[in-house]
């Protein structure tokens, strides 16, 4: 027993010896294929040396973004200092410096380290948007879609770039946007930086913005800055060239038809269902994918192998999702396509009808009900409008590839209504959010909307002895009926809730409002009620709630409206309403900085259009 144990032991021992000397043979066979991807790797290296990213310890303070933008090499119409790549003086096949030696020799031994990027300080010209400055320098859109969804100032701000303004951008080696910091005043910036695959906006300080102190560390003797266009023909010493790109994607665009579906495109084009599964987990954005309309376009970028790589489905002429392949499957963004913005004006004076006038004016219907909207409050556009009133309007118009889409928002607007001036500019306040305002800062909204029904026609006013239409009694009427045809939309006139909602008598389909402790509204004769009303359900300021009918007693399609304070019927169309809040005092000064511009061009419209009229 024990000499077949020795034996055993014998023949293991030969085994770890002959396994041995093969994989010491294997080791050298291999040992020259080794060494040259050794000196592929040291090559690329000293190929991609770059400037060191600007740290907050590295800059010298007080440097204004001209002067960082003056000491960076000219590379471009958008002076853009490239940290890219790094070659030697002589060029093609010239021999490595010894800056270059150095360099490598200080390089971080991990192959895992990063490897530097790139600097850039823009100056925004004519027509530039951050869309075209991100195409120019060949940036993520991806990168875009989340810089300006890092809040609502961010999108606000970068969506309005305006010439002569400053961006900077720190872009790291794999092209990834590190930092953007964009001058947008004397003495602020915002600075939107990327954190853990998060970005964060802030508006800080101008002298102590990261950018605006950034100057690029200077270069060693002997180092040559380049373009990125350049870093792709450079070569090292040795004479070998960088890695080839990538081969060019196909692709293959389809245009949305009745009746298909992402499935039936998959099958159609013989597309992988696999990566279809893929993209649906993509995030909840996916779910848009399964909701495909007639006329959108769907962009694929296919592989030889006829994998998606990336799919870009443009929802219309600004918004598109952009799906790409990733380790980790697909990742998903949102992306909305910058539009130029021109300001427009108009002017125009009521002789019959304001629908009119507005045509005249070469108004659309969009900014007609936008102007109905702002001035609801103080204007009764159902029963205040007399022949000779007159509007001006300053408002945007928004262009794609010098195309008008469609008309932006109302920037400042004046009504004149029986001789009495109304005004009201708009406002975006440092969270993103817009409203309309007087000259002087005070909300044009109010607590109630003065009519619940656009456009509708006066049929019977509050009073305290008026004969019944049906029931041919005098009896008081608490209320306005207000004549419109069956299923025009009724709006919520405040935030409130619902405490009531079903028939009541001869009101019919009746629907009841409390708002706070003091108001409540009432609105009768309903054809039916909004999806998902009922009681207890908060609802806001110019909700529609329900639809104009003729339920309970009533000879035609209106809608009874009452307005109580404290219990007590007060006639909606006299009583005085509750003003909402006005700018806060924190923002005062800069919401006057902001439309001090807009007040003047109101002035001088206004102004010609009495010169005019006379």
């Amino acid at each position: 027993m024990n000499r077949g144990r020795r034996r055993r032991q014998w023949f293991a021992i030969i085994g770890c010896v002959a396994a041995t000397v093969t994989l010491g043979v294997t080791w050298l066979s291999m040992s020259g294929g080794i060494a040259s991807f050794v000196d592929r790797e040291v090559g690329r290296r000293v190929l991609s040396l770059a400037l060191p990213s600007p740290t907050r310890d590295a800059r010298r303070p007080g440097t204004s973004p001209e002067a960082a933008a003056t000491s960076a090499p000219d590379l471009g119409p958008h002076r853009t200092g490239s940290r890219d790549a790094a070659t030697t003086p002589g060029g093609h096949g010239a021999a490595p410096s010894s800056a270059a030696e150095d360099a490598a020799s200080n390089a971080p031994a991990s192959d895992d380290a990063e490897l530097a990027g790139q600097w850039h300080v823009m100056e925004v010209g004519p027509g530039d948007s951050l869309y075209s400055l991100f195409l120019d320098l060949r940036l993520s859109v991806a990168d875009l879609a989340r810089i300006l969804g890092a809040s609502p100032e961010a999108k606000e701000r970068l969506s309005r770039l305006r010439p002569g303004e400053t961006l900077e951008l720190d872009v790291d080696g794999r092209g990834r946007v590190e930092k953007l910091i964009y001058h947008f005043a004397a003495s602020r910036a915002l600075e939107v930086s990327r954190s853990r695959g998060q970005y964060r906006a802030e508006v800080v300080p101008r002298d102590v913005a990261s950018a605006s102190e950034t100057v690029p560390p200077a270069l060693d003797e002997g180092t040559v800055v380049v373009a990125p266009e350049a870093a792709h023909e450079a070569t090292t010493g040795d004479g070998l060239a960088p890695p080839a790109p990538p081969e060019p994607l196909r692709r293959h665009l389809v245009t949305v038809k009745r009746g298909d579906s992402m499935y039936s495109i998959f099958q159609a084009g013989k597309l992988p269902t696999a990566d279809l599964a893929r993209m649906l987990q993509a995030g909840p954005l996916a779910a848009r994918l399964k909701r495909l309309r007639p006329g959108e376009q769907l962009e694929f970028h296919l592989s030889e192998q006829g994998s998606v790589h990336k799919l870009v489905y443009h929802r219309n002429a600004t918004e598109s999702l952009h799906l790409s392949l990733t380790d980790d499957g697909y990742e998903i963004a949102r992306v909305e396509a910058p539009l130029r913005r021109e300001l427009a004006n108009a002017s125009g004076t009521v002789e019959s009808s304001l629908f009119v006038a507005g045509q005249k004016a070469g108004l659309s219907d969009r900014l007609i009900m936008q102007m109905v909207d702002i001035f609801g409050w103080d204007v009764d556009f159902a029963l205040d409008i007399r022949h000779g009133d007159r509007f001006t309007l300053v408002y945007e118009e928004l262009y794609k590839d010098g195309q008008k889409l469609r008309d932006g928002a109302i920037l400042a607007a004046e009504f004149v209504n029986r001789d009495r001036v109304i005004r009201a500019v708009r406002f975006v306040d440092p969270h993103g959010r817009a409203g309309y305002y007087s000259p002087e800062g005070l909300s044009m909204r109010k607590a109630f909307l003065r009519t619940p029904v656009r456009y509708a026609r006066i049929s019977s006013r509050f009073s305290r002895a008026r004969r019944h239409p049906v029931l041919h009694t005098i009896r008081a009427h608490r209320g306005v009926d207000y004549a419109a045809r069956a299923g025009t939309p009724i709006r919520a006139a405040g935030d409130g809730k619902v405490t009531f909602v079903g028939r009541k008598g001869g009101y019919g389909k009746t629907m009841v409002l409390q708002h706070g402790s003091t108001y409540t509204t009432l609105y009768a004769h309903l054809s039916r009620y909004a999806k998902g009303m009922r009681k207890g359900r908060s609802v806001r300021q110019g909700e529609v709630i329900g639809y104009v009918g003729q339920t309970g007693l009533a000879t035609g399609p209106h809608l009874h409206y009452e307005f109580r304070v404290r219990g007590v019927h007060r006639d909606p169309l006299k009583v005085k309403l509750p003003n909402a809040l006005p700018i806060p005092a924190e923002h005062k000064a800069e919401f006057l900085a902001q439309t001090k511009d807009l007040v003047a061009r109101l002035d001088g419209l206004t102004r010609t259009q009495l010169a005019a009229n006379d």
